[in-house]
């Protein structure tokens, strides 16, 4: 007897992994998977959504959010630990990029502190970069000061320093005083 996908994958996983236990959304999403790759369904498995006003995370995009492209287009993370440069990440494309251990984040995060969806980096309407914190366990941080469950704080500047729950990881903003200057002039 052939395993199906389902199986095979959560044979995998906790193969690979025995002490983490999948929980129900990871097998919601798997179940989904499969009856994708059986032609039961098309398309791509999106939870719903809890209702608005529920004490959850809030929407995204927020309603201040970029519409076009954002203006930071040249925008980077500069991802660091111990004083060292681990990686510098774009975030100049889209409007909001998220943070978090899940799958379907931008940038994922392996600390345990890290909720699912921890946080995002928003380009607003106004021109700023905003980190707004997603109702996160464990905190996201600006400059070392904590932000409040479900809280924006900006606009960042170049040098502002990105943390988020436990990680001894820092987020280091860099290009967006171009574009926050070409924006002010503007308006």
């Amino acid at each position: 007897e052939r395993k199906t996908p389902l199986s095979e994958a959560l044979a995998l996983a906790t193969g690979r992994r025995p002490i983490v236990n999948p929980n129900e959304g990871f097998l919601r999403c798997l179940a989904e998977y499969e009856r994708e790759l059986t032609g039961e369904r098309s398309g791509v498995y999106i939870p719903q959504q809890a209702p608005a006003g529920g004490g959850g995370a809030p929407d995204l995009p927020p309603y201040w959010a970029a519409v076009g492209p954002p203006v930071a287009s040249r925008a980077t993370l500069s991802v660091r630990k111990g004083g060292e440069e681990l990686d510098s990440l774009p975030i100049g494309e889209h409007a909001v990029y998220t943070f978090g251990r899940s799958l379907t984040c931008d940038v994922q995060l392996e600390h345990a502190s890290a909720s699912r969806v921890h946080a995002a980096l928003v380009h607003a309407q106004d021109g700023g970069l905003y980190l707004l914190d997603m109702n996160s366990s464990h905190g996201s941080f600006v400059d070392g000061a904590k932000l409040k469950p479900c809280e924006r704080c900006g606009p960042l500047r170049d040098g502002s320093e990105i943390s988020l729950g436990a990680s001894s990881r820092r987020y280091v903003v860099r290009g967006v005083a171009a574009a926050a200057a070409a924006a002010a002039a503007a308006a």
